[in-house]
Protein backbone atom coordinates (compact mmCIF):
# COMPACT_ATOMS: atom_id res chain seq x y z
CA UNK A 1 0.00 0.00 0.00
CA UNK A 2 2.89 2.34 0.80
CA UNK A 3 4.34 1.77 -2.69
CA UNK A 4 1.02 2.67 -4.35
CA UNK A 5 0.70 5.84 -2.25
CA UNK A 6 4.27 6.85 -3.10
CA UNK A 7 3.69 6.21 -6.82
CA UNK A 8 0.45 8.23 -6.72
CA UNK A 9 2.19 11.18 -5.04
CA UNK A 10 5.05 11.02 -7.56
CA UNK A 11 2.59 10.95 -10.48
CA UNK A 12 0.67 13.92 -9.04
CA UNK A 13 3.94 15.87 -8.71
CA UNK A 14 4.97 15.08 -12.31
CA UNK A 15 1.57 16.07 -13.72
CA UNK A 16 1.46 19.32 -11.76
CA UNK A 17 4.91 20.30 -13.03
CA UNK A 18 3.66 19.94 -16.62
CA UNK A 19 1.29 22.89 -16.34
CA UNK A 20 1.77 25.84 -18.67
CA UNK A 21 4.69 28.04 -17.76
CA UNK A 22 3.68 31.60 -16.89
CA UNK A 23 5.26 33.94 -19.40
CA UNK A 24 6.23 37.39 -18.22
CA UNK A 25 6.03 40.39 -20.53
CA UNK A 26 9.81 40.87 -20.49
CA UNK A 27 10.22 37.39 -22.03
CA UNK A 28 8.37 38.62 -25.12
CA UNK A 29 10.45 41.80 -25.57
CA UNK A 30 11.97 41.68 -29.05
CA UNK A 31 11.46 42.64 -32.69
CA UNK A 32 9.32 40.26 -34.72
CA UNK A 33 8.43 39.97 -38.40
CA UNK A 34 6.00 37.75 -40.21
CA UNK A 35 2.52 37.47 -41.67
CA UNK A 36 -0.88 38.78 -40.71
CA UNK A 37 -3.95 36.87 -41.89
CA UNK A 38 -7.62 37.73 -41.53
CA UNK A 39 -10.39 35.39 -42.61
CA UNK A 40 -13.83 36.94 -43.16
CA UNK A 41 -16.27 34.07 -42.82
CA UNK A 42 -19.33 35.84 -44.24
CA UNK A 43 -17.39 36.64 -47.44
CA UNK A 44 -15.33 33.43 -47.43
CA UNK A 45 -12.34 35.69 -48.05
CA UNK A 46 -8.78 35.65 -46.71
CA UNK A 47 -6.55 38.72 -46.72
CA UNK A 48 -2.84 38.69 -45.87
CA UNK A 49 -0.07 41.18 -45.29
CA UNK A 50 3.48 41.40 -44.02
CA UNK A 51 3.90 42.81 -40.55
CA UNK A 52 6.55 43.79 -38.01
CA UNK A 53 5.99 44.06 -34.28
CA UNK A 54 8.27 45.52 -31.62
CA UNK A 55 7.61 44.69 -27.97
CA UNK A 56 9.73 46.54 -25.41
CA UNK A 57 9.18 47.36 -21.74
CA UNK A 58 5.37 47.22 -21.90
CA UNK A 59 5.13 49.21 -25.13
CA UNK A 60 4.49 48.06 -28.68
CA UNK A 61 4.72 49.29 -32.24
CA UNK A 62 3.12 47.33 -35.07
CA UNK A 63 3.64 48.18 -38.74
CA UNK A 64 0.67 48.68 -41.00
CA UNK A 65 0.17 48.38 -44.73
CA UNK A 66 -1.49 50.89 -47.10
CA UNK A 67 -4.40 48.46 -47.58
CA UNK A 68 -4.65 48.14 -43.76
CA UNK A 69 -4.03 44.38 -43.72
CA UNK A 70 -3.02 44.92 -40.94
CA UNK A 71 -3.63 48.53 -39.96
CA UNK A 72 -0.82 48.58 -37.37
CA UNK A 73 -0.86 50.40 -34.07
CA UNK A 74 1.25 51.51 -31.13
CA UNK A 75 0.81 52.00 -27.43
CA UNK A 76 1.11 49.88 -24.31
CA UNK A 77 0.64 46.18 -23.63
CA UNK A 78 0.42 43.80 -20.69
CA UNK A 79 -0.21 40.12 -20.00
CA UNK A 80 -3.17 38.64 -18.15
CA UNK A 81 -2.97 34.85 -17.84
CA UNK A 82 -2.29 33.49 -21.38
CA UNK A 83 -3.48 36.64 -23.12
CA UNK A 84 -1.72 39.81 -24.13
CA UNK A 85 -3.71 43.03 -24.10
CA UNK A 86 -2.71 45.80 -26.51
CA UNK A 87 -3.91 49.33 -25.81
CA UNK A 88 -3.46 51.37 -28.98
CA UNK A 89 -3.06 55.13 -28.44
CA UNK A 90 -3.64 56.35 -32.00
CA UNK A 91 -6.55 58.16 -33.60
CA UNK A 92 -8.20 56.15 -36.39
CA UNK A 93 -10.89 56.84 -38.96
CA UNK A 94 -13.85 54.46 -39.11
CA UNK A 95 -13.72 53.62 -42.80
CA UNK A 96 -12.31 50.11 -42.31
CA UNK A 97 -12.52 47.06 -40.05
CA UNK A 98 -11.32 48.31 -36.65
CA UNK A 99 -10.25 44.78 -35.66
CA UNK A 100 -7.34 45.20 -38.11
CA UNK A 101 -5.77 47.57 -35.57
CA UNK A 102 -3.37 46.00 -33.05
CA UNK A 103 -5.68 46.73 -30.14
CA UNK A 104 -7.48 44.61 -27.59
CA UNK A 105 -7.04 41.09 -26.30
CA UNK A 106 -5.08 38.37 -28.09
CA UNK A 107 -4.33 34.78 -27.16
CA UNK A 108 -0.65 34.08 -27.66
CA UNK A 109 1.65 31.12 -28.05
CA UNK A 110 5.44 31.44 -27.86
CA UNK A 111 7.63 28.55 -28.97
CA UNK A 112 11.33 29.35 -29.29
CA UNK A 113 11.65 32.33 -31.63
CA UNK A 114 8.06 32.00 -32.90
CA UNK A 115 5.17 34.07 -31.56
CA UNK A 116 1.56 33.56 -32.65
CA UNK A 117 -1.11 36.09 -31.72
CA UNK A 118 -4.78 35.27 -32.29
CA UNK A 119 -7.61 37.67 -31.62
CA UNK A 120 -10.67 35.89 -30.21
CA UNK A 121 -13.17 35.40 -33.04
CA UNK A 122 -15.31 38.42 -33.94
CA UNK A 123 -18.45 37.46 -35.90
CA UNK A 124 -16.64 34.19 -36.70
CA UNK A 125 -13.82 36.16 -38.39
CA UNK A 126 -10.25 35.23 -37.41
CA UNK A 127 -7.26 37.56 -37.04
CA UNK A 128 -3.83 35.93 -36.71
CA UNK A 129 -0.25 37.19 -36.51
CA UNK A 130 2.39 34.50 -37.22
CA UNK A 131 5.69 36.08 -36.20
CA UNK A 132 9.33 35.12 -35.81
CA UNK A 133 11.91 36.91 -33.71
CA UNK A 134 14.20 39.08 -35.84
CA UNK A 135 17.81 38.47 -34.88
CA UNK A 136 20.06 41.50 -34.70
CA UNK A 137 22.75 41.60 -37.42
Amino acid sequence: MKVITTMFLFLAFVLSSCSKEKIELKHLDSDYAGAFTVYYKDQDKTMKGEVTLRLKDGHFSCSGNPNRFPAGGSGTNHIEEQQIIFEDTNFWTTDFDGALIMNGTFNFNKKGDNLTLKRPSINENTYTYDLKKVLAP
